[in-house]
């Protein structure tokens, strides 16, 4: 039987009963890249407040791990502040929140760091799931799934 309620639990349950956990993951990456896309150029705010167009152009991936990158171990959920000045991704297995600067006039995102339970203070982030940015753009709230928490971040 899946554990649905604890991530972690079900990827490694998808492992033992010899399920395929990396068509699930291909397809968490493939909507991550496709959420990134849909950020850097369909959207008004990244084009200047044009009507999108139906081009969809491959700029760029960030990988956990590579180039400095962390937090994006199972990548689960993206937000983009009200502002357009930063991008928030969950990673799931990292219990993690990575947070990248986005340039207003380009669209470019540069990773710019992480919060994971457990470190400097951080809590509520065991399998981070869930992210989302207050209307005022003031905070950011992450969903712990294996905390049963909510963890409240505030943007200066």
């Amino acid at each position: 039987m899946l554990n649905t309620r604890h991530p972690k639990k079900w990827f490694e349950t998808m492992k033992i009963n010899s399920l395929n956990p990396a068509k699930l993951l291909t397809v968490s990456a493939l909507f991550f890249v496709i959420a990134l896309s849909q950020i850097l150029i369909g959207c008004p705010l990244a084009s200047g407040g044009n009507t999108p167009t139906d081009t969809l152009t491959y700029l760029t991936v960030f990988k956990d791990g590579s180039g400095g990158v962390d937090g994006l171990a199972t990548a689960w959920s993206v937000a983009v502040s009200q502002d357009g000045k930063n991008v928030y991704v969950t990673g799931v297995e990292d219990d993690a929140l990575a947070v990248f600067n986005r340039d207003t006039n380009t669209g470019e995102l540069t990773y710019s760091t992480v919060f994971k339970n457990g470190i400097g203070g951080v809590d509520g982030l065991a399998a981070a799931w869930s992210v989302a940015v207050s209307q005022d753009g003031k905070n950011v709230y992450v969903t712990g799934v294996e905390d049963d928490a909510l963890a409240v971040f505030n943007r200066d």
